[in-house]
């Protein structure tokens, strides 16, 4: 029988799993901005597709937000492209703040041995250490629980969701030589979808307390 992997410390199995799920899905949520994106951006050097590989997700979301109001569609679609873009900016936010900050592990019991050698077990929880890249000193402490780090992956499928039927939406039903390139029967149907919830943004339980030397 093989060993339990990983035979380091790495926090609690199922925080690891949330953790996974959401960067998959943020993944599949930044294919839907990157659709919509190529809709209302246009490049004067290449294509749309060409200028999102070269902005970061910043600028992205900050061309969009300016060629939003110069499009010929309705303003109901406008509302529900922005109301794409608000949610998108908070899932990155969120995906930001778990992907790119330095972990730190919880025991429940406060009595629990931390020596990773006279204890190989998995801790009961992560801490997540953020700090702004101008500021590394001004260091912000998240402690979601597993509950609210599976409600941020749920929240990017429901807007990645909502983005694809969105997209298909505006193809079908507002530029038409596109939609035409994929061939769907003329059947196909794709109803304007209802506006999710926006998600909500992790918020820090404290700034983190400096060591004194």
């Amino acid at each position: 029988m093989s060993k339990e992997w990983p035979p380091y410390r790495v926090g609690n199995p199922e925080y690891l799993h949330a953790l996974g799920v959401i960067a998959s899905v943020f993944n599949q949520l930044e294919f839907r901005f990157r659709s919509l994106f190529s809709i209302y951006v246009q490049s004067s050097d290449g294509s749309p597709y060409d200028l999102f590989a070269r902005k970061n997700n910043q600028e992205r979301q900050r061309l969009m937000a300016e060629a939003l109001p110069d499009s010929s569609h309705p303003q109901q679609i406008k509302d529900c492209v922005a109301h794409f873009l608000t949610g998108y900016r908070v899932c990155t936010d969120n995906r930001n703040i778990l992907m790119h900050s330095l972990t730190a592990f919880v025991w429940l019991d406060p009595d629990t041995e931390r020596c990773p050698v006279l204890n190989p077990a998995q801790p009961d929880g992560i801490v997540f250490q953020n700090w702004p890249k101008n500021n590394p000193f001004n260091i912000s402490i998240y402690s979601p629980r597993l509950e609210e780090l599976r409600a941020v992956a749920d929240a990017m499928k429901d807007f990645e969701d909502y983005g694809d039927r969105l997209y298909w939406h505006v193809l079908k039903s507002y530029e038409p030589e596109h939609f035409e390139r994929f061939r769907f029967p003329a059947e196909a149907k794709f109803a304007l979808p209802s506006n999710p919830g926006l998600p909500s943004a992790l918020t820090p339980s404290g700034p983190a307390a400096m060591e004194q030397p």
